[in-house]
């Protein structure tokens, strides 16, 4: 079956327009762990969890191993080593030269050499020390639902959110969660680049929203201070972004 994402509609397999309000319907496409019917796009498979991913990519090819030189007048099979760099010729003043070598004199102040300059991180003035501060933001998902505080910190450059399940177990649970039945098994992504947080729909059946906006799926979206993240339609699975 195929579900509409605009009004949950379970539709035969293989229909290109929804039979109850008539939007075209996603390219679809069999799990080859599972058979179930998924997103051509989707990263994940809704029902099993399975990273569709792997049959996708092909497998780099291995580089050849390089045969062991073995020097010839050794028995034992050792290797050869490189023989060291010969050492660079020291250079000897004869008492000569450093009895003629000339001695500059400034002939007023202004000529005077000057001291050397210190390091540009001495150069800093102790104000300017000061008023350097390194920032740090902590960032946060409330579940409007139950008013519960989920530390974005607490995990890694990526945070998978949806239910348990046997291959990709999510970072954040929504299984306890009311209305979880709108849920996928792997449903969303939040990421974090270097200073900045994005949210992403891995191939959800119902989709993920931003500020009631559905996603695209695969598409990566910017996430900013108090937007609304929705799973599934309907408003009943809510998160609400928050920065510190």
């Amino acid at each position: 079956m195929i579900v509409c994402a605009d009004c949950l509609h379970h539709n035969p397999d293989g229909s290109t327009y929804c039979e109850a309000c008539g939007v075209k319907l996603p390219k679809t496409s069999s799990c080859s762990n599972c058979g179930a019917l998924v997103e051509a796009t989707a990263h994940f498979c809704s029902q099993c969890g399975f990273n569709l991913q792997l049959t996708q990519r092909p497998l780099a090819p291995q580089p050849l191993a390089q045969p062991q030189r073995v020097n010839e007048k050794s028995t034992r099979g050792e290797r050869l080593l490189p023989e060291p760099p010969p050492p660079e010729p020291i250079l000897m003043l004869s008492e000569e030269s450093v009895a003629t070598t000339p001695e500059i004199v400034p002939d007023s102040p202004s000529e005077k050499v000057s001291e050397t300059r210190p390091s540009a991180l001495n150069d800093l003035e102790d104000s300017d020390i000061s008023n350097t501060q390194i920032q740090s933001q902590s960032a946060k998902l409330l579940h409007v639902q139950s008013n519960t505080l989920i530390d974005l910190n607490n995990y890694g450059v990526v945070a998978y959110l949806g239910k348990p399940n046997g291959r990709v177990p999510p970072d954040i649970n929504v299984g306890n969660f009311p209305h979880s039945e709108v849920v996928s098994r792997v449903h969303a992504a939040i990421h974090l680049e270097i200073d900045q947080y994005f949210v992403e729909d891995v191939g959800s059946a119902n989709g993920t929203y931003v500020n009631r906006l559905p996603l695209t799926v695969g598409t990566k979206h910017p996430l900013r201070k108090g937007d609304r993240i929705s799973l599934g339609k309907g408003d009943l699975v809510t998160f609400i972004f928050q920065l510190y």
